[in-house]
């Protein structure tokens, strides 16, 4: 939340770098309008495609406050899951070479969370 707060602020090259893939992830579970209210330029780019409107830190601080479905708690719980959907993504499905690190299944593990039911399918069961 702390260096999310101060995405709008002259970051070096390593810290621009870390706030890119996380930016590109935030940009997976996001509403488009908040994104665009922060960011001008391509999301799903490297860290020179894209830029933090004046104002973005707080705005997306505020965005992640209003997701907590337990506000009286002094936790965030949704911010929590995410969190913790984003750790098995980048660890299952983890692509370096794409900007949010992680493939097409981990995208959507991020959005979705863990399948509901799974099937096991058999190869030499006839």
């Amino acid at each position: 939340i702390n260096l999310l707060y101060n995405v709008d602020a002259l970051l070096d090259s390593d810290e621009r770098a870390i706030l890119s893939r996380y930016v590109a992830q935030l940009a997976l579970v996001a509403p488009a309008g908040v994104m665009t209210d922060a960011f001008s330029g391509d999301l799903t780019g490297g860290p020179d495609s894209w830029t933090a409107r004046k104002g973005a830190g707080p705005l997306l601080v505020t965005w992640w406050r209003s997701q907590d479905p337990v506000p009286a708690t002094r936790s965030n719980e949704r911010l929590e899951e995410h969190l913790k959907r984003l750790g098995v993504a980048l660890s299952a499905y983890g692509d370096p070479d794409a900007p949010a690190g992680l493939d097409q299944r981990g995208e959507v593990y991020l959005r979705y969370g863990p399948p509901q039911q799974q099937i096991k399918v058999r190869f030499d069961d006839p």
